[in-house]
């Protein structure tokens, strides 16, 4: 079998790679999830509607700024989103947003491995 170049491979496969700003917001998402608070807030609210910033202070046992710092990065990530209500905050996952991140997540990896993968046992009920 003969070899080709890089840039023949890319002709003959009619792909690019991805430029460097993709990569680094895909890479941004992808840790804004694998994170040991930010999966704790991920899984509240999985299991809840919607939450306060104070119900998650309680909830979790952080400070407030704490949870305010890790809220703002998953909303950069539109991991979650906000309402306003008074002087509330109320927080939703962007369930739109996390199953479009699952499915890119399985599409890179092998989901019928036995090898867990640490930081993606994320489950959508």
């Amino acid at each position: 079998m003969a070899m080709t170049t890089s840039g023949n491979l890319n002709n003959a496969l009619n792909i690019s790679f991805v430029n460097a700003d993709k990569l680094a917001k895909a890479a941004f998402i992808l840790r804004a999830l694998n994170n040991p608070i930010r999966k704790k807030i991920f899984d509240h609210l999985l299991d809840h509607e919607h939450s306060s910033v104070t119900h998650l202070i309680i909830k979790l046992r952080l400070e407030q700024s704490v949870i305010s710092q890790h809220l703002a990065i998953m909303r950069k990530a539109k991991i979650v989103t906000f309402l306003k209500t008074g002087k509330f905050v109320y927080y939703y996952l962007n369930k739109d947003r996390v199953v479009e991140i699952k499915n890119c997540i399985n599409s890179l990896v092998d989901t019928t491995s036995e090898a867990p993968i640490r930081g993606l046992s994320v489950k959508l009920k």
